[in-house]
């Protein structure tokens, strides 16, 4: 049997951190909506709030427009390079152009979109009051619609973060692929290693096989990274590992 891999991943800013956060809630919509329950329907709801408020910021389409800008600008200066795949390269940059022409498009925030459907801005406030399904009288005959029609209406919603789903995967996957996990050892559960100040690092991956009983603690610091590796106890309570331990480390650079 095949051992698996789990990674961890530590951003390095707060765009990073908020892509990362972005694909969490977009992977939780998109495999709720797989579902038919009542309970799935509420998690793929909540999947949707959570993206609501993360976009609800004036300058994070800026901010994701620049970034994209920046990748598109490095990019292009590799087109001439030896032993380059143009090909590939070229639909990267068609992609980010495509996208950062998409969302400088879409008028006022983010999620604007969203702003007229009246069931979602109506259970979006009972929920942010602290009020809950039996209460909110709205929100629990919603749950109890035939599984089609919840699924639909929620479909319809999550389709107008298509435009930033697609600038969001696009970032993540560059960071994740501009360099190849590279084979360290932590000794006595230990590793450090410095950062070079020139390099714009911003994402940091630690992999390990599943069958490891133990976990990382990534800290970052501007110059250096640090690996502790940690084993968790039947109390929960975590012990640093004393033994060397094998793992990937892969830099994210753009």
């Amino acid at each position: 049997m095949t051992t698996q891999n789990i990674i961890y991943e530590q951003p390095l800013n707060e765009i990073i951190r908020t892509c990362l956060r972005l694909e969490h809630s977009f992977k939780q919509v998109t495999h709720s909506l797989s579902e038919p329950s009542a309970w799935d329907s509420r998690l793929a709801l909540s999947g949707i709030f959570n993206i609501m408020t993360i976009l609800d910021r004036p300058d994070l389409k800026n901010k994701l427009t620049k970034e994209l800008q920046r990748h598109h600008d490095n990019l292009s200066k590799l087109v001439h390079l030896p032993k380059v795949d143009t090909t590939r390269l070229q639909t990267v940059l068609n992609n980010i152009h495509q996208t950062m022409q998409a969302m400088l498009k879409m008028p006022g925030k983010l999620y604007s979109p969203l702003q007229n459907a009246a069931f979602l801005d109506h259970v979006r406030l009972q929920l942010q009051s602290g009020v809950s399904n039996i209460e909110s009288s709205l929100f629990r005959y919603w749950l109890h619609l035939p599984a089609a029609h919840r699924i639909q209406q929620l479909t319809h919603c999550y389709q107008s973060f298509e435009v930033i789903e697609q600038a969001v995967r696009l970032l993540l996957s560059m960071l994740r692929e501009s360099n190849a996990p590279k084979l360290q050892i932590a000794t006595k559960g230990f590793y450090e290693t410095s950062l070079d100040p020139k390099m714009n690092c911003q994402l940091i991956s630690v992999t390990l096989k599943t069958n490891l009983p133990v976990y990382p603690e990534i800290s970052v610091g501007r110059h250096h990274v640090c690996v502790r590796f940690l084993e968790s106890t039947g109390d929960g309570q975590p012990i640093p590992v004393e033994t060397d331990i094998d793992f990937g480390l892969t830099l994210g650079v753009l």
